[in-house]
C-alpha cells in the first residue's frame, strides 16, 4: 500500500495539479469510500462550489467528486464529446477572482469507477458536463486559463473581481 493520506477535514487551497496517480483498487492509497465521503463532505460544506477534485487540496489521485453525485469518480476518463460547443463564464474556487469564457464540449461520455470498484459509463451534458471537464482538466494539470482564448484570458485579467 502507498502513503497514507489525511483527507477529513480537507484543507481548501493546497494544490497539486497534473502529478497525479491513477487510484489503484487492489493495493488503494486510501479507503475509496472514506475518500468519496470525504470530498462529498466537503463540497458540500462550501457554499456554492459544484465540485472539486482530489488535486485541489494536494491529494495526487485521479479522483473527483460533483455535487449531487453519490459517489466519486475515480479514474474519470472522457472517452466522447460532442461536436456542439458551447462558451460560458467560469468561475473557479481555486481561482475566486478569474472569470473565463471557456468553450467547452456540450455532452461528453464519461468511463469512471465508483467508490465500490464498478466501472460505469454515463453520458452529462449541460452544466454537469462542464464541470466534469473542469476537475477532470485539473487532474491533467490543466488550469482554467489555458482553455481560454487568448483574448477571453486578457479580458478576464482586465476585469478581475476587485475585493469589496
Amino acid at each position: 500500500m502507498s502513503e497514507q493520506y489525511e483527507i477529513y477535514p480537507i484543507e481548501l487551497g493546497k494544490m497539486n495539479f497534473g502529478i497525479n496517480e491513477a487510484f489503484d483498487f487492489k493495493n488503494h492509497q486510501v479507503d475509496p469510500i472514506y475518500l468519496s465521503n470525504s470530498l462529498m463532505m466537503t463540497v458540500h460544506s462550501v457554499p456554492g462550489r459544484t465540485g472539486l477534485s482530489a488535486p485541489q487540496v494536494n491529494i495526487p489521485l485521479d479522483v473527483i467528486y460533483v455535487y449531487g453525485f453519490p459517489t466519486a469518480m475515480f479514474n474519470p476518463k472522457i472517452v466522447d464529446r460532442s461536436e456542439g460547443t458551447s462558451y460560458l463564464e467560469e468561475v473557479s474556487c481555486t481561482f475566486p477572482k478569474l472569470v473565463l469564457k471557456i468553450k467547452r464540449p456540450d455532452v461528453i461520455r464519461v468511463r469512471w469507477t465508483n467508490c465500490i470498484g464498478e466501472t460505469e459509463t454515463n453520458v452529462y451534458s449541460g452544466l454537469t458536463a462542464r464541470i466534469i471537464q473542469r476537475k477532470i482538466d485539473f487532474l491533467e494539470g490543466v488550469m482554467p486559463q489555458a482553455r481560454a482564448t487568448k483574448f477571453h484570458r486578457e479580458q478576464a485579467f482586465k476585469h478581475m473581481i476587485k475585493p469589496l
